[in-house]
């Protein structure tokens, strides 16, 4: 959790401050740059995307509060998430339902990360697209992900709603 708070905070320009005292209890500070009001002559029209309603997302991830807030805002968005805790248990949801449209896998797991995922569901015919979680440094180049698409954590529903738009099936994919 702090370390998405501080790649928010830093994203913005801004410093996280924690001071910590036993028996006592945490203070976390905050520190954003001040920022100019916005203009209230300008209203700008919100993103709009083509929502596949309903469509089956697979998501793919470990540590159970970050899988459940991404199928929260799936839900939001209105797609229909279903979620798993690892990459087995993600091919075996492939093999029995030809729903899924789109796999959204974290990168790091135990057993099988998102990388062997991939190279997993190529070796059984699986057709679905994958796309990758990350939680590294945008811009941090990883050769084994080649021509995989990646969106970093922190991300906002409107950048998961967006990648997930851009690189969901047209229709369910057959499993080879």
């Amino acid at each position: 959790g702090l370390s998405i708070v501080y790649g928010v905070i830093q994203a913005l320009q801004g410093d996280v401050f924690i001071d910590s005292t036993k028996a006592r209890g945490t203070c976390v500070e905050l520190h954003l740059p001040r920022c100019a009001a916005a203009d209230p002559g300008t209203d700008s029209e919100p993103i709009q995307y083509d929502v596949a309603e309903g469509a089956a997302v697979l998501v793919v991830e470990d540590d159970p509060d970050v899988r459940e807030t991404i199928c929260d805002l799936l839900t939001l968005g209105g797609y229909a998430p279903f979620s798993v805790a690892s990459g087995q248990d993600a091919l075996d949801t492939l093999n029995t339902d030809s729903s899924i449209r789109l796999v959204l896998s974290d990168v790091v797991m135990p057993q099988m990360g998102g990388y062997d995922l991939a190279e997993a569901m190529s070796a059984q015919g699986h057709t679905v697209p994958l796309a990758l979680i990350s939680g590294y440094a945008p811009g941090s180049e990883d050769t084994h992900a080649a021509g995989l698409p990646r969106i970093t954590k922190p991300f906002s529903m409107t950048e998961l709603l967006g990648f997930v738009a851009q690189h969901i099936a047209e229709e369910p994919a057959s499993t080879g």
